[in-house]
């Protein structure tokens, strides 16, 4: 690299709190220096360079950015001449790991394999995609994501369906929430910390999962109040009422759910 590059680099400064996307293209002096950046181990050969806020760089061929996001664009001529590279700032959603995601999604148009993968807390890491994707206005991504976690939750590919709910519910996608619900009806917990300080936080045992008096105490702290008052009433009006279990409608269950979560996003004032 040339010292009139390096000094460029140096020269850049963090976007202000608040700031658009496409102005994250500058770097702060405090981000992590050149030579201690590590080269993603896949994308390697492209004609665009994005360092994640961990210091993972990623060369990528830019259509894959210009075709997702109109901010991606901008920011590019933001950028200074010859210099096509872009910082990323954000420690929550513009990681290495996120943005390896979104990759994944611009380049297959799926996420085959990531309940697979054993990777800890994956559910979190797709919620920080969720966010990356609306940070950039990715509508096309979003798309394909809602997509591909509604296969992979219907298959049961290893997402634990009552956190992606949850992650659905944080970011608005109503209608995967919805299908969850369908798919997962008569799901039940597994077995919990029987005999340990944790059990009373768990759910019992065979208990179903969208019961809302077993629901374990995680599940009551994360899930948006409105999108857990929906679900119980849901819950409440046609899986756990009259007709036998066998004959009880997952598919009534989600549309219940919508219908109740809409009632009250349409009302002004509840209290």
């Amino acid at each position: 690299m040339s010292g009139d590059e390096s000094s460029k680099r140096r020269k850049q400064s963090t976007p202000p709190r608040g700031s658009s996307p496409s102005q994250s293209v500058t770097q702060s002096p405090r981000a992590i220096p050149q030579d201690h950046l590590i080269d993603d181990e896949y994308w390697t050969d492209g004609d665009f360079e994005i360092v994640t806020s961990n210091g993972i760089r990623f060369r990528v061929p830019s259509y894959h950015l210009f075709a997702a996001s109109w901010i991606f664009r901008n920011a590019r001529k933001l950028a200074p001449p010859n210099d096509a590279r872009i910082r990323l700032t954000d420690p929550v959603c513009e990681t290495g790991y996120v943005f390896r995601l979104f990759m994944q999604l611009a380049e297959h148009g799926q996420l085959d394999g990531v309940g697979q993968q054993g990777i800890f807390k994956v559910h979190i890491k797709l919620h920080h995609l969720f966010l990356f994707l609306k940070k950039w206005d990715c509508p096309g991504l979003l798309a394909v994501l809602h997509h591909s976690i509604s296969r992979l939750v219907e298959e049961d590919r290893g997402l634990d369906r009552s956190r992606m709910f949850i992650v659905a519910a944080l970011n608005g996608d109503t209608r995967l929430c919805s299908r969850i619900l369908e798919v997962s009806a008569k799901d039940v917990w597994g077995a919990n910390r029987d005999g340990t300080p944790d059990a009373m936080i768990d759910a019992p045992t065979g208990t179903h999962i969208w019961d809302p008096y077993h629901w374990p105490v995680w599940f009551q702290l994360h899930c948006p109040p409105l999108y857990a008052w929906a679900v119980a009433r849901a819950w409440g009006l046609v899986m756990a009422s009259s007709p036998p279990e066998h004959e009880r409608n997952p598919k009534a269950f989600g549309g219940r759910f919508v219908a109740f979560l809409e009632e009250v996003q349409d009302r002004q004032e509840i209290w």
